[in-house]
């Protein structure tokens, strides 16, 4: 029997390159604080631009969230035809791409959200090859051979996101017996 698609494994990042992480994050504070104590005043207006770009966006997100109040995985589901779709696949694409837009808060999806757009979801192209990764591994599927995916370069809305991911191929878990 098929686990239900509400049970399937959360995906973890690999810790293992932590040190590398942190190592780079020292770096990175090192040159601000440099930057901050040479140009106070540039750093500052950069600062308040940055900040109030991320204040605007989460408004824009905030306000098209509450304009989908009844909206939720369920409805997002059931936008797909029952018949051909996975629902491993649509709840690991929802809550990979809900996690990326705005952290633990759910946020309501529709399948013709665009993904890049800056009246849609507003993600970074990057953004997609973490969801990518993190979908296919909850739902899995391989993400070996992308190229051959009739999707492949065509992925602009989450419902191209579930497609894309539909159209690869089940990871085969091979279980090995010890003799």
């Amino acid at each position: 029997m098929r686990t239900p698609s509400r049970q399937i494994p959360k995906f973890l990042e690999n810790k293992a390159n932590l040190p590398t992480r942190w190592f780079f994050g020292v770096i990175f504070i090192g040159w601000f604080l440099t930057v901050l104590i040479a140009y106070p005043i540039i750093t500052a207006i950069l600062m308040g631009l940055v900040g109030i770009s991320i204040f605007i966006e989460n408004r824009r997100r905030k306000k098209l969230a509450q304009s989908r109040p009844a909206e939720s995985i369920c409805t997002f589901a059931r936008s797909f035809d029952r018949h051909n779709m996975d629902s491993h696949v649509v709840r690991a694409v929802y809550e990979e791409v809900t996690k990326q837009i705005c952290g633990a808060v759910e946020f309501p999806l529709r399948v013709d959200d665009q993904l890049f757009d800056s009246k849609g979801l507003n993600l970074d192209p990057d953004d997609l090859d973490e969801i990518l990764i993190a979908a296919a591994y909850r739902a899995n599927k391989s993400i070996e051979h992308t190229e051959h995916n009739p999707y492949y370069g065509k992925v602009n809305t989450v419902a191209d996101l579930v497609s894309f991911l539909m159209a690869q191929p089940t990871n085969i878990k091979t279980n090995t017996l010890s003799s």
